[in-house]
């Protein structure tokens, strides 16, 4: 792997631990404007070769008929379950990491251990900063 590539990877790398909301939501909306996009184009084919996209299904339909579409989709069912529980446990370390270091989140909102560390400091020099009159 390149060095060039590999400051990419580590780059998002901490993004997405910096940002881990940010990171799930940038992630769904580029997989929802891809599924839109090709929506949008077997749409247009459709329109354009109506004969061509009927052959077409009839070959898929067939396809999934012959193919164990139930051991596919109980397999892939599996893969995705075994999946989230890491996936989960690394989106939790994500935020507790951001919590620990008080990174500011995506909406501007500070993280509550940022807030209640500043709050701290703010109490401590109200404290031995008092004026004469006080």
């Amino acid at each position: 792997m390149s060095q060039e590539s590999e400051a990419g990877v580590t780059e998002k790398v901490m993004s997405a631990l910096n940002e881990p909301d940010r990171f799930v939501q940038e992630t769904v909306a580029a997989a929802r404007t891809t599924f839109d996009r090709c929506v949008a184009e077997a749409s247009d084919y459709v329109r354009t070769e109506p004969v061509k996209a009927l052959g077409t299904a009839a070959a898929a339909g067939f396809a999934l008929r012959v193919l164990p579409v139930a051991r596919i989709v109980n397999t892939l069912l599996r893969v995705t379950l075994a999946l989230v529980r890491p996936a989960m446990l690394v989106y939790g370390g994500a935020k507790v990491w951001q919590k620990i270091h008080g990174i500011t989140s995506h909406d501007g909102a500070a993280a509550p251990a940022a807030d209640a560390t500043r709050d701290e400091s703010k109490k401590k020099e109200g404290a031995t900063h008092k004026g004469p009159g006080s």
